[in-house]
């Protein structure tokens, strides 16, 4: 009696240790994506920073400001074997560009000094799929269209990690770890 007792414990220990491992947070697809995602909210907490430049026109200084980021993500499963899960992140911010004839103009202009013609909505959206109980980034796309001009369509175009680590820096903490 006792041996089967026994026998019965170490199946129970067995089986209990096996579903703590299958349930742990490494393998918790939500959980472990929320480890890029806060991060990457958290460093586009933050509008980027305006830039003054000259212009393609001489006369003028070219002032590109930007309104805060909105960071996105969601978790979905899917049908696939390999990668049960998949998920993403995506960051839209509007951009505009102002010219003015002096420093001074250019360091007083903020967003809403922006002609209405010269506001762009900016959109990337980086994809990734669970892997071996790990995210793995699949692809980025880079898209932005005139905010007043509906009619005009998104132009949607995938980047390379390189591209878009140099159009957006801030952004490398929305990186899976390597």
């Amino acid at each position: 009696m006792n041996s089967k007792l026994a026998k019965q414990y170490l199946i129970t220990v067995f089986v209990m240790s096996v579903m703590q491992t299958a349930c742990s947070d490494k393998s918790d697809p939500l959980k472990t994506f929320q480890e890029i995602a806060t991060p990457c909210e958290t460093a586009l907490s933050s509008p980027r920073v305006a830039e003054i430049h000259q212009s393609n026109s001489v006369d003028y200084l070219q002032k590109d400001v930007f309104d805060p980021f909105q960071v996105t993500y969601d978790v979905q499963r899917s049908a696939s074997l390999l990668s049960p899960y998949t998920s993403y992140i995506e960051i839209k911010y509007k951009s505009a560009s102002i010219l003015v004839k002096s420093q001074k103009e250019a360091e007083a202009a903020s967003f809403r000094d922006a002609s209405v013609d010269s506001v762009y909505i900016n959109r990337y959206l980086l994809s990734y799929a669970y892997q071996d109980n790990e995210w793995v980034l699949g692809s980025i796309q880079s898209g932005s269209r005139f905010q007043y001009h509906p009619d005009l369509k998104e132009v949607v175009v995938p980047l390379s990690i390189d591209t878009f680590i140099k159009e957006m820096p801030e952004a490398t903490a929305c990186l899976p770890a390597k």
